[in-house]
């Protein structure tokens, strides 16, 4: 996969518009991400947002 260039959004609408729906169709499916302990750890790891880490926690 190419990476993802920010200089360059108009040509990865694709990309973001598939990447929202799929992170949309996880947090309706899971919440509280209990299924994605993953995803769940990076976001709480890599989150200087308090909401965020006050809302997984």
């Amino acid at each position: 996969m190419p990476d993802f260039v920010l200089d360059n959004l108009p040509n990865n609408k694709f990309l973001i518009e598939k990447a929202r729906e799929e992170a949309i169709k996880i947090v309706s499916d899971d919440p509280d991400l209990k299924e994605n302990i993953v995803l769940r750890n990076i976001l709480i790891d890599n989150s200087d947002n308090k909401f965020i880490h006050d809302f997984l926690n």
